[in-house]
C-alpha cells in the first residue's frame, strides 16, 4: 500500500472525539475508560495524565514509527499536555541508534518525524508509564516476564486498537523486507494510533469528570 505525502494527516481531527471504532477487541483491563481513569496519577493541578510507551524488538523500526505517528496525531489532541509518549525495545542491540532509515523515509513522506533513539525497555518503565504497547505477541510476552510484581502498568498489543486487525494482532517486523513492508507497518500504526488517541481521550475525559 502506498500513499502520497501527508495523505493521512487530515484524519488527525478524529482524535478530538471519544467514540472508538466499532469492533475493537480491547483487553478487559482497558475496555472501560472510567476504570482505567481511576488508576491514573494526577498532576499538581489535579488533572489526570497518561504515559504511553510503544515497544518492539530493536526500537528502530516499528515502535519508533508508532511513537512518531502518535506524537503527530496528538498535536491536535484536546489534552495533549496530559500525555507522555516514548518508545523502547526488548533488545539493547541498537541502543542509542536513530530509527531505521527506511522507517524514517516512509514517515517523512507523510510529514511525520521519528525523533526516538533506541533504548531497552527496563523495569522503571512499568512505573513511569501507564500503558506499554507491544508491537507483537513475542514482545508482549517479554514485557509480561519483565513486569515487576505489583506493577500498575497495563500491557496490550498495538493492533488491539486496529479496526482492521480481523483477528491478526501482530505488527510484522519489516527489517528484512523491502519498501512494501515499511508501508504496511506505517498503515497499521496509523490506524491503530487513531483509535488509541480516541481511547486516551475517553480515559482522560473520564478522569477529569471524576476529579
Amino acid at each position: 500500500m502506498t500513499h502520497s505525502t501527508n495523505d493521512h494527516l487530515p484524519d488527525a481531527a478524529r482524535l478530538t472525539g471519544t467514540a472508538l471504532p466499532a469492533g475493537l477487541l480491547l483487553p478487559a483491563s482497558l475496555a472501560q475508560p472510567s476504570e482505567v481513569a481511576s488508576r491514573l496519577r494526577r498532576r499538581a493541578d489535579g488533572a489526570p495524565w497518561m504515559g504511553v510507551c510503544f515497544v518492539c524488538l530493536g526500537n528502530i523500526c516499528r515502535s519508533p514509527t508508532a511513537e512518531g505517528i502518535f506524537l503527530e496525531l496528538i498535536k491536535a489532541h484536546p489534552r495533549r499536555e496530559q500525555i507522555v509518549v516514548d518508545s523502547a525495545g526488548t533488545s539493547a542491540a541498537h541502543r542509542g541508534a536513530p530509527a531505521d532509515a527506511r522507517s524514517q523515509a516512509t514517515a517523512n513522506r507523510r510529514g511525520v518525524r521519528l525523533p526516538s533513539l533506541s533504548r531497552p525497555a527496563l523495569g522503571p518503565d512499568f512505573e513511569n508509564f501507564d500503558l506499554l504497547i507491544a508491537m507483537d505477541r513475542s514482545n508482549l510476552g517479554y514485557l509480561e516476564r519483565l513486569r515487576p510484581e505489583g506493577s500498575r502498568a497495563q500491557l496490550c498489543l498495538l493492533r488491539d486498537f486496529d479496526p482492521e486487525a480481523d483477528g491478526e494482532r501482530d505488527v510484522p517486523d519489516p527489517y528484512y523486507d523491502g519498501d512494501a513492508g515499511f508501508e504496511e507497518v506505517f498503515a497499521m500504526c496509523w490506524r491503530s494510533s487513531e483509535a488509541l488517541g480516541a481511547w486516551v481521550n475517553a480515559v482522560l475525559d473520564a478522569g477529569a469528570r471524576a476529579s
